[in-house]
């Protein structure tokens, strides 16, 4: 994919998770709201690598696992934060 392509394509992609967060940072508490920001951000710097040339085939893996690696863990605490305020006393 050309350069002018794929950052087109990272940024149109990536657009929606803008209406989410705003959404999210409205309607949640600050317990949810601050690991859903901290996800966001994370989702967003990977997507800055890809829009930029990273790719997962090309000598530089190790930064994209890099960025799986941190989305996957920030995604499961914000999944936990979500959980926790929907039943704040723990599974029954």
């Amino acid at each position: 994919m050309a350069d002018a392509a794929r950052r087109a394509a990272a940024n149109e992609i990536f657009a929606r998770c803008y209406q989410i967060r705003h959404r999210l940072e409205l309607y949640s508490p600050g317990s949810v709201s601050g690991p859903a920001l901290t996800y966001f951000r994370t989702l967003r710097a990977f997507r800055n690598a890809i829009r930029d040339g990273l790719r997962d085939d090309e000598p530089d893996s190790d930064r994209y696992d890099a960025h799986v690696r941190a989305a996957k863990e920030e995604f499961g605490r914000c999944r936990d934060a979500m959980r926790a305020d929907i039943n704040p006393h723990g599974p029954s």
